[in-house]
């Protein structure tokens, strides 16, 4: 082996190395559990249920395998199915109190199917507490495609576009504005906003608006926890990952 030679395999070894320790760093943590969900369902006034099993059994499906890279997976325990329609019609402010104490059971995600949404206003369902707890808490959802974004949120993440545009473009305050994680593109998008108003066949298209710099945004528009609709496939970043498997492991006492 010439001297030239020698040089250059030991200069392509240490990148290598370099790149393999890299790869070693950013590995993600395995969560290496399986959560239980219990189905809530309520009927309708004349005791029937406006969701199909299947439907929702296709959402776990769903699930379970975006969330496999952190070895996170869920199974369905049980339906049940709760002859009182005076929840399908939801109240945040004056039903959710309620639900809890009448449905909700410990250990286990609670995960609530309701028909219309009055409070919290235009939304398709709500995390309230985090899979932090054991005990309290839970997911209501007006259609059985929304949960896993409403998972998301449960297991510590936010909104893509959380302060509506704060975020820099340059991420250069990705730590302390929009969803605090730094591989997700700053995302300008307001809520209540027409979803024509920033893409077009999921390419997103809005160049009336710039941040504090004037530079023009460029989202993650299939992101799971963007409010872009139909755009697919649905995908979390590493960040995020990071973060639910984070959020997790530092209380994984009360599971």
């Amino acid at each position: 082996m010439n001297l030239i030679f020698k040089r250059f395999f030991i200069i392509a070894l240490a990148v290598i190395c370099a790149a393999s320790e890299g790869i070693a760093q950013d590995r993600l943590p395995c969560i290496d559990n399986s959560f239980t969900i219990l189905m809530h369902v309520f009927l309708d006034k004349e005791g029937v249920s406006p969701f199909d099993e299947a439907d929702i059994n296709n959402t776990i499906a769903a699930l379970n395998t975006i969330f496999e890279p952190i070895c996170a997976s869920f199974n369905v325990c049980e339906y049940v199915y709760h002859p009182n329609w005076n929840y399908q019609v939801h109240n945040s402010d004056s039903d959710w109190v309620d639900i809890q104490v009448l449905y909700n059971r410990d250990n286990v995600i609670n995960v609530y199917f309701v028909t219309d949404i009055d409070m919290p206003e235009n939304v398709g369902g709500y995390a309230f507490g985090s899979i932090t707890t054991a005990i309290g808490g839970g997911i209501l959802v007006l259609d059985p495609g929304v949960l896993i974004h409403e998972m998301g949120h449960y297991f510590g993440l936010r909104h893509t576009f959380a302060g509506n545009g704060i975020e820099n473009v340059d991420g250069s305050n990705c730590t302390t504005a929009g969803d605090l994680i730094c591989d997700t593109p700053a995302d300008p998008f307001v809520k209540d906003d027409a979803q024509t108003d920033y893409h077009n066949n999921c390419i997103f298209d809005n160049v009336a608006k710039t941040d504090a710099n004037g530079e023009y945004y460029s989202p993650y528009i299939n992101n799971v926890m963007s409010y872009y609709n139909g755009c697919s496939p649905e995908e979390f970043t590493h960040g995020q990952y990071q973060r639910m498997a984070d959020t997790y492991l530092a209380n994984r006492t009360t599971w």
